[in-house]
């Protein structure tokens, strides 16, 4: 059977992050499996079927947390050349700016 992981990579939003305090998200986080992603996907489903417990919400905020520090660690977001790009844009635009005023 394919694992979970792999079925379920398109409910990773992107741009979330979050914060970096979240009680619980300490030492026994450990290592990221695909048992725990099972479990959070499993929390998931039920939180859009039938909504879940405050224990369930607390236990699916820490798989979520150590899901995106496993992925910050291994595939972090190319943010620096994102950002030079936006310069980059940000001055060419305003250079096309002051070669055609208005």
């Amino acid at each position: 059977m394919e694992s979970s992981w792999n079925q379920r990579v398109g409910l990773w939003p992107v741009s979330y992050r979050p914060p970096k305090s979240t009680p619980g998200a300490g030492a026994e986080a450990g290592e990221w499996t695909d048992q725990k992603n099972q479990r959070r996907c499993e929390l998931i489903d039920r939180k859009y079927d039938h909504g879940l417990s405050p224990a369930e919400e607390a236990e699916l905020t820490v798989l979520q947390d150590a899901m995106h520090r496993f992925i910050d660690r291994v595939a972090p977001l190319p943010l620096d050349a994102a950002r030079r790009l936006h310069q980059e844009l940000l001055l060419k635009a305003a250079q096309a700016r002051d070669a055609n005023p208005a």
